[in-house]
């Protein structure tokens, strides 16, 4: 089976009701808490639960419209819904989130302005579209 390549220039992202055009890098990550668990006896094995599950990743934007969106977000106070779909094109595929906004504005003389928006996730992460 041929691997299909999906370019990030591809990529689609909605933060509240918003699509944001002039983002330029994505990320997203999930992650687990896990306790470890260590009996009498045990051979060198140690065993582990699986706990708390988080999302977080990060948004950049060019400072344009686009960044004014995710400002508002940010300080706005409010949870916002975040949709990402790696191939646009796709719809029926997507990261779908409720998540809490933040942002860092910078620049250096020999580029263009960005935000760069840390978002963290209020609850599960939802999946559609993906297979196994």
């Amino acid at each position: 089976m041929a691997v299909v390549n999906v370019h990030g220039i591809e990529a689609k992202i909605y933060a509240g009701a918003v699509e944001l055009t002039e983002a330029n890098a994505w990320s997203l990550a999930h992650s687990s808490e896990y306790a470890e668990i260590v009996r009498h006896g045990a051979l060198g094995y140690k065993e582990r639960l699986k706990g708390a599950q988080d999302v977080s990743g990060s948004i950049t934007v060019w400072h344009d419209q686009d960044s004014k969106t995710m400002q508002d977000l940010a300080m706005g106070g409010v949870e916002s819904i975040l949709m990402i779909y790696p191939k646009g094109s796709d719809t029926t595929t997507l990261y779908k989130l409720t998540c809490w906004f933040d942002f860092e504005h910078g620049s250096d003389v020999g580029s263009a302005q960005a935000l760069t928006c840390a978002f963290f996730g209020d609850g599960p992460l939802v999946l559609t579209g993906f297979a196994a």
